[in-house]
């Protein structure tokens, strides 16, 4: 089973969809009896959530862009194309 560094360390993987099935299991378990570990997921999907809606429906300057894809990736930006 992960303990909470281990969960806290693969979040991003873990939300990215990126974590391998040998882990997957583990930090799913963890987050389910965590409240600590649930509270930081909570709150990096709720972060990610709204930098995605800001981003699709605010014009952000190319920098600002950079800076948000470095820090959480390209996904969180969403498909910008049409911008």
């Amino acid at each position: 089973m992960a303990d909470c560094t281990e969960t806290l360390e693969e979040l991003n993987r873990f939300l990215d969809n990126e974590l391998p099935d040998t882990l997957l299991g583990s930090v799913t378990s963890h987050l389910g009896q965590c409240t600590d570990c649930q509270q930081a997921f909570e709150f990096h999907f709720e972060l990610r959530r709204v930098i995605r809606q800001k981003v699709l429906t605010d014009e952000l300057p190319a920098s600002l862009r950079e800076k948000i894809a470095s820090c959480f990736g390209d996904d969180v930006l969403g498909d910008t194309s049409n911008e």
